[in-house]
């Protein structure tokens, strides 16, 4: 587990004050990280090469964060996580990027507080994903990038199809993107 408690939120250099805003963790070989309100300044959060990492806790306390990216953590289980409320994603996220997290059988979004702030979902190389519930919510949605994820069977409507699309190599998504009249990348 992150020992979050040794993280200051507030770093000083003489007589300043640094509110840390990004976080990169890399190579933990914690199965579980655990955040709270210590970094309640936290804006990016961003999680690489965590091979034995199975759950993350509590990321409903970090308020602030905008930008979530999780790359190669192919344990990662998203709807495994017991945030307290409920939801596995920060309450006010814009930005979520999920790279080679193999296990993740699902994605729920309809957990986020405030979709009309989310404008970026990429989603690559995630080999069991079957579902992404809550698309329809997104309604400012500038970026939607599927790539990759051969058992998706299941995404939500969109209600604007976004600026920037790209689905590949996901071949059971071709009706969806039929009935949004995109054209699919394999």
């Amino acid at each position: 587990m992150l020992a979050t408690s040794g993280i200051r939120n507030i770093m000083k250099q003489g007589s300043q004050e640094f509110l840390l805003e990004h976080l990169v963790i890399e190579k933990s070989i914690e199965q579980s990280l655990m955040f709270h309100n210590g970094l309640c300044n936290l804006v990016t959060l961003e999680i690489n090469s965590c091979w034995k990492l199975k759950t993350l806790k509590v990321l409903s306390e970090l308020k602030q964060l905008r930008r979530l990216v999780l790359r190669d953590c192919p344990l990662l289980q998203l709807e495994k996580v017991d945030n307290g409320d409920g939801s596995p994603l920060p309450p006010f996220l814009s930005s979520l990027v999920v790279y080679g997290c193999h296990r993740m059988l699902f994605l729920d979004l309809l957990q986020l507080k405030c979709p009309s702030l989310f404008t970026e979902l990429k989603i690559m190389d995630c080999k069991q994903l079957m579902n992404i519930s809550g698309l329809g919510n997104l309604t400012i949605l500038e970026t939607l990038a599927i790539i990759q994820c051969p058992q998706l069977l299941q995404l939500g409507l969109l209600p604007i199809v976004p600026d920037c699309v790209v689905i590949s190599g996901c071949p059971r998504l071709k009706v969806w993107c039929e009935m949004h009249s995109i054209e699919p990348h394999d």
